[in-house]
């Protein structure tokens, strides 16, 4: 089992490495290893997710105050993050099924859901 353990890091470390080193898909903007893009189509949470998942994307999720700062300054839009309290109320998940562990409180004037 360590040894396994030990295998998965190892290579979930060789991914992250070539995925910061991946280009972005023109119009897409670049922020550490993720690549980050803002629709203008007033979509829906649900049509919005429906939308990136048809393209090989997904919804953000954030995982420092520097990347949500980061997102923030792309647009002066609202938008929408990925998370979600849809498996249980209250219970929030990002997309990617891990839950929300950032220290940092996002200000509804800087912040958006849309």
């Amino acid at each position: 089992m360590e040894q396994l353990l030990l295998t998965l890091k190892n290579l979930t470390e060789q991914r992250d490495a070539l995925l910061c080193k991946q280009e972005c898909p023109g119009g897409w903007k670049k922020f550490g290893c993720k690549c980050y893009k803002i629709s203008d189509t007033g979509l829906s949470w649900n049509e919005s997710r429906e939308f990136c998942v048809s393209r090989g994307a997904d919804l953000v999720v954030v995982d420092s105050k520097e990347e949500m700062d980061f997102i923030s300054r792309l647009y002066n839009v609202y938008f929408w993050l990925g998370a979600t309290d849809a498996a249980g109320e209250g219970t929030w998940r990002w997309v990617d099924g891990t839950a929300p562990t950032c220290g940092y409180q996002m200000e509804e004037t800087n912040y958006g859901t849309k």
